[in-house]
């Protein structure tokens, strides 16, 4: 709940879902979208910011992944 409020309300690149009955339909609704990645944790774990409660599941095929991680670390060695 608390990280739907942190959400913009329709964003277009971001699909926020409360539960999921099947990891593998999720995951084809983001390959279908274009989306670069599944973010989750099991249902029954605590909501915490700590990573290691979460698992992130990357599309392969995602057609902006060109470069991205050049970017991030242009990005990581500005802030450093």
């Amino acid at each position: 709940m608390h990280l739907r409020k942190l959400l913009p309300q329709h964003p277009k690149s971001v699909l926020y879902v409360d539960h999921a009955t099947s990891g593998t339909k999720l995951f084809q609704v983001i390959c279908d979208r274009d989306m670069e990645v599944v973010v989750a944790k099991q249902a029954n774990a605590r909501y915490t910011p700590d990573a290691t409660t979460w698992v992130k599941i990357k599309n392969r095929q995602y057609s902006e992944a060109a470069g991205r991680q050049d970017f991030f670390n242009r990005v990581k060695t500005r802030h450093a």
